[in-house]
């Protein structure tokens, strides 16, 4: 049987909370604007979407978190930390974090 990695060389990822904008309304929508952004950034692997919720906030926006590489999480930020990611790309980032506990906190006190 072969030895486990240990934790210090296994794989790193950093956890995005996005809120989606109202056009983008169900997860099919959400995975192609997923796609279009892994393109963009042009890494190996694409984000993985977890926690989405539709419809979540006040204003009729989504929430999600992203599941991204760390050495791939500076230029999905860059691209999504910005007002107007939220007219081109359909997507915001509003937090991250190295653990997913600290991302779904923040996002749920948005609501």
């Amino acid at each position: 049987m072969a030895k486990r990695l240990s934790k210090a060389l296994r794989g790193k990822r950093r956890w995005i909370g996005i809120v989606i904008r109202e056009d983008i309304d169900d997860l099919n929508k959400l995975e192609n604007a997923v796609q279009l952004i892994g393109k963009e950034v042009d890494t190996n692997k694409l984000p993985r979407i977890f926690d989405y919720r539709p419809r979540k906030l006040s204003n009729g926006q989504a929430t999600a978190i992203l599941q991204i590489r760390l050495e791939d999480s500076q230029k999905l930020r860059s691209l999504l930390e910005n007002e107007t990611s939220i007219i081109k790309w359909g997507l915001m980032s509003v937090t991250s974090s190295g653990k997913i506990r600290l991302v779904r906190e923040r996002l749920n006190l948005l609501s």
